[in-house]
């Protein structure tokens, strides 16, 4: 039987953020949207969060079980990603950030140095295998 917090999650709660003992906490994760319709609900609730120095209290799914969690917004998150939510939702990927957009080569004293010690660069060209003929 899905789960009906399976593609969505419900908000049971919003709870000043000051009441949470930071103790009981576990560790934090980044939520990404899928699609427009979520980039567009997920920014109001962002915002309003944001505004009213409040979380949420939120039940979602992961790894087949329904959870209970707390939702808050990290706009120092978003900070350190200069210029991407000027990208389409689907796009905002770190990895893809970091290669792409313009502002990541200010965030690394040698951006090309990083970024060739994160992936082959040039690509290598693929080497021919011998192999022996199939009988």
């Amino acid at each position: 039987m899905p789960l009906p917090t399976a593609k969505a999650i419900e908000i049971a709660a919003l709870v000043p953020a000051a009441s949470i003992d930071p103790l009981q906490v576990g560790d934090g994760y980044y939520l990404q949207v899928d699609g427009p319709v979520a980039a567009k609900s997920s920014k109001l609730l962002r915002m309003a969060l944001e505004r009213s120095a409040k979380v949420a209290i939120a039940k979602y799914a992961w790894n087949g079980r329904e959870r209970l969690g707390l939702l808050a917004a990290n706009p120092g998150g978003l900070r350190l990603l200069p210029g991407i939510e000027d990208w389409p939702a689907r796009e905002h990927n770190i990895t893809r950030y970091l290669f792409l957009h313009p502002t990541s080569r200010d965030l690394f004293h040698d951006w090309n140095t990083q970024i060739r010690g994160c992936a082959p660069w040039p690509a290598p060209t693929p080497t021919p295998r011998s192999h022996p003929p199939r009988r």
